[in-house]
């Protein structure tokens, strides 16, 4: 059996310590468990900030639930605007027309389209056409 701290060898400690032996052991005792907290919360604040579950990860999914949230607002919004168009296309025949007319170009029987081309711009002159050749006579 390995002799004891206390140097008896009995392993139970010796009740004729000096006070300055158990200062000392209580100071070292008192240190090792101080030691020992500190590790233990240098290794919880570590994993609070570096792990998977830690504080960087958080504020990301915090910001992704964010943008998340405000997707989804948009698109029911346009969900909204579309229900919208289909409750016209199903019953508004004004709204139908409109479409037909200006995505398809419909119009009615008996009416006349008149389409307005743009005037190129007054910077640049315009060239006179050309007026057409007169044939010619070389193999007569």
């Amino acid at each position: 059996m390995p002799p004891h701290p206390d140097g008896n060898g009995s392993g139970v400690a010796n009740p004729n310590l000096t006070a300055v032996e158990s200062f000392r052991r209580r100071r070292w005792l008192a240190l090792l468990g101080l030691a020992a907290a500190a590790f233990v919360l240098l290794k919880l604040l570590l994993s609070l900030l570096l792990s998977d579950m830690g504080i960087f990860t958080l504020l990301d999914l915090h910001r992704t639930r964010r943008e998340l949230q405000q997707e989804i607002a948009d698109l029911r919004g346009k969900n909204e605007a579309l229900s919208g168009q289909v409750n016209a296309l199903r019953s508004d025949p004004v709204y139908i027309e409109a479409l037909a007319r200006d995505q398809l170009g419909m119009v009615r029987p008996g009416e006349q389209v008149y389409r307005l081309v743009p005037r190129e711009p007054a910077s640049s002159p315009a060239k006179p056409p050309m007026a057409p050749s007169a044939p010619s006579r070389e193999n007569d």
